[in-house]
C-alpha cells in the first residue's frame, strides 16, 4: 500500500481551527458544560 500526501496542504493545516470546527456543535448544545467551557473556542475563526 502506498499513501501519498499533499505536503503543502498538510503543512498549512491549522489544528486549532480544525479542532474548534469539529467540536463547535458540542460546545454550543451540550447542556452539561459550564459557560467557560462553552467559550473555549471564542475568538477562533472557524472555517467550514
Amino acid at each position: 500500500m502506498l499513501i501519498l500526501w499533499d505536503l503543502n496542504e498538510v503543512l498549512a493545516l491549522d489544528e486549532l481551527r480544525y479542532g474548534c470546527a469539529w467540536i463547535k456543535d458540542y460546545l454550543e448544545f451540550n447542556a452539561s458544560l459550564s459557560e467557560s467551557d462553552r467559550r473555549l473556542c471564542d475568538g477562533i475563526k472557524v472555517v467550514h
